[in-house]
């Protein structure tokens, strides 16, 4: 008695869901004072800023893992067929070297 939706249609759903979710999230935070970002002192002001750049920081690593995870489950999902799976490719000297390196650099 379950309304079977398509593929396509599930997925702009959850698309419509989030962006949703996001706008409520802006109009709550635009009229709404939050008492973290409303510094009351200097001290409070850099505080402020210094959540901020980590908050940026953050996102430049976890956006990119979450578009890269869901695109690994899209293309390596059990119906491709097309893809191809190379289990021995377990050594790659570049890009072990900017794996190790880009760490190394930021202490």
């Amino acid at each position: 008695m379950g309304l079977k939706l398509s593929k396509k249609t599930k997925m702009v759903s959850r698309v419509v869901l989030i962006l949703v979710v996001v706008l409520l999230a802006m109009v709550y935070f635009h009229n709404h004072s939050v008492a973290v970002l409303s510094p009351k002192g200097v001290i409070a002001a850099k505080e402020r800023s210094l959540i901020t750049t980590s908050i940026l920081l953050m996102l430049i690593v976890v956006i990119p893992v979450f578009i890269l995870t869901a695109f690994i489950a899209w293309k390596y999902k059990e119906t491709n067929t097309k893809a191809k799976y190379l289990p021995e490719w377990d050594h790659h000297s570049v890009l072990e070297f900017f794996w190790w390196a880009i760490p190394g650099l930021s202490f």
